[in-house]
């Protein structure tokens, strides 16, 4: 007899109004708060894990012949426990597990991580006064009226409704903190950046173009003042990755959100599957110097789009990496399908797979 999944139907509504209105300032308590929204067996769900959610099964941590691990509740609270280590813990110990992080000190970005697959961001990082950090933006032109915060629930979906892109890759771009949102020009704006501010880019959460704007043309992108085109956004948010998915553009960018998590919930138990996106939004193929050390033996793989400039993109690339990286591969889509008869040229379209093409090109080959 199977061990039952854990029922998270009941779980999926409640007194979400009420959550969401509440403006909490404090971390532990916003973490009450998360927990009340996105409860263990969804959380698991959304990282990938969602068969691990049993009473008893195989760790998804460890090599596990035995099953040990558990997902139980308690008083109105969940928790999961690893019976044959002793490791056991709420949603912000799973998460940590899930990312090989220690559980207090990065107790403060696995909230924001939470934050991100809960869909509801912490007011105190967006709100307070007090405890606001540095505004860093400024470096690249965004000013006070456009501060760049985690998002709305609606701005959110809005995204994910308009190009469309998957929601899970909007979580966890967002969780990563590659992800930001805001007002821009009166319009609900996603933009791309990462810790560092050196780039940001904006693209409108309703995916039509910005209107000119005196000497501004209609535009899909805006690339805010300042921005340096040869930053790898990300690269620094990939330290704790093994492997880096290195992609040209917006789209890929969170197209590679999407296909990491699939392809890593599908080796889950190999712990030493790892990797993280990383975006260069400029044409020139070439990367600030001083990025070059983040890459120091990572393992890369190109997503290469299939026209010519991609290509060439690609090879200058590879070019700059190879003595930095312990192994550089290209991922190319040639001969790849979509389900509207249309060719695969990038990662994005990939995600629209004809899986008939991938099996001729297989018999081709």
């Amino acid at each position: 007899m199977k061990t039952p999944l854990v029922n998270v139907n009941r779980y999926r509504k409640g007194a979400f109004i009420e959550i969401m209105n509440n403006q909490v300032t404090d971390l532990r308590e916003h973490v009450k708060v998360l927990k009340g929204i996105c409860p263990m067996p969804i959380l698991m769900e959304r990282i990938g894990l969602g068969e691990y959610s049993k009473r008893l099964c195989r760790s998804p941590f460890r090599e596990d012949r035995k099953p040990s691990f558990g997902v139980f509740e308690s008083g109105g609270s969940w928790f999961f426990k690893d019976h044959a280590t002793g490791d056991s813990g709420d949603e912000i110990d799973l998460l940590a597990m899930h990312c090989s992080l220690d559980s207090r000190g990065n107790f403060k970005d696995l909230v924001v991580m939470y934050s991100g697959y809960a869909g509801h961001p912490i007011p105190s990082l967006v709100t307070s006064r007090s405890k606001r950090p540095k505004d860093r933006s400024k470096k690249v032109g965004v000013t006070n009226k456009q501060q760049l915060n985690l998002g709305t629930r609606e701005q959110l979906m809005k995204m994910s409704k308009a190009r469309p892109y998957p929601l899970e890759a909007i979580l966890w771009a967002a969780s990563r903190g590659v992800l930001r949102f805001t007002r821009y020009f009166g319009h609900d704006c996603y933009a791309i950046t990462d810790c560092t501010r050196k780039q940001v880019e904006l693209r409108r959460c309703d995916n039509l173009p910005f209107e000119a704007y005196k000497d501004l043309c209609e535009r899909k992108t805006h690339a805010v003042k300042g921005s340096n085109k040869s930053w790898p956004v990300g690269v620094v948010e990939s330290q704790q990755f093994p492997s880096i998915a290195l992609v040209e553009g917006i789209p890929d960018f969170i197209a590679a959100h999407y296909i990491v998590l699939y392809e890593q919930a599908s080796h889950y138990s190999k712990t030493d599957v790892r990797c993280a996106p990383v975006a260069m939004l400029g044409s020139s193929g070439k990367i600030d110097e001083e990025a070059l050390p983040y890459f120091k033996g990572k393992q890369v793989r190109l997503f290469v789009h299939g026209d010519d400039a991609g290509k060439k993109s690609a090879s200058r690339l590879e070019e700059q990496l190879k003595s930095t990286v312990s192994d550089i591969s290209y991922i190319v889509f040639d001969g790849l399908m979509q389900a509207n008869g249309s060719p695969v040229n990038d990662l994005f379209d990939f995600l629209n797979l004809d899986f008939k093409s991938v099996d001729k090109k297989n018999r081709e080959e």
